[in-house]
């Protein structure tokens, strides 16, 4: 059966949605939430928006081909796009760590003495080098703190946040305070948007490698 030529106008208007992109890319593949698009055209692909996509040959929602649908004709109507509101931590899993207005608060503080997360002392935390770097993150001369638990194998002195929830120091990288399997190099590790980040080789979604096989 050949494809319906439809000329698709979405108006995608909501009090409290804004246009989220959903997708993203590397060398290889197209993705969406950590799902592998295997028929996405990756040298013409893309994200619209609202969930929305489109190449060459397909028009996407939600990650799912829309039949009859043809991508030269299919648009997002311009005149309903809300600006990206892509990693607002308030609106995240991150919120414990913000306020209603959307400012970082803290849930550290120290003595002269001894360091605590929400009144739980901190044991082997130092005090006098100990300092917050912002994410729900901390750390001291020794150790690195998520949330007021001890970050495994991490480096302090490399320690550093990237976006998204994921860091990295100079041999690691990490997601909400969990070292991330399989990573081929900490210094190429990035952050991609949406959720992804990528060592070069690797591509993750939330802290979970995709399997491309």
């Amino acid at each position: 059966m050949k494809k319906t030529i439809l000329t698709a106008i979405i108006l995608a208007m909501s009090i409290t949605a804004f246009a989220q992109h959903d997708y993203t890319h590397d060398d290889n593949h197209v993705y969406y939430h950590g799902m592998v698009l295997r028929h996405a055209n990756i040298e013409t692909f893309q994200d619209l928006g609202y969930g929305y996509a489109k190449d060459s040959r397909h028009v996407y929602q939600n990650g799912n081909i829309l039949e009859y649908v043809d991508p030269n004709s299919f648009r997002i109507d311009s005149r309903y796009r809300i600006s990206n509101a892509d990693d607002i931590i308030y609106n995240r899993d991150d919120n414990e760590d913000y306020d209603n207005n959307r400012c970082e608060t803290s849930r550290y503080h120290k003595t002269n003495f001894d360091v605590f997360y929400n009144g739980k002392k901190l044991n082997d935390a130092s005090a006098s080098t100990f300092k917050e770097i912002g994410r729900g993150y901390a750390k001291d001369a020794f150790n690195v703190y998520y949330r007021g638990n001890k970050v495994e194998d991490a480096t302090a002195s490399s320690f550093q946040i990237i976006e998204g929830g994921y860091a990295k120091d100079a041999f690691n990288a990490y997601y909400r305070g969990k070292k991330l399997p399989d990573v081929s190099s900490a210094n190429n590790f990035k952050y991609q948007g949406n959720g992804y980040a990528s060592d070069g080789f690797n591509m993750y979604y939330h802290g979970k490698k995709i399997d491309n096989q």
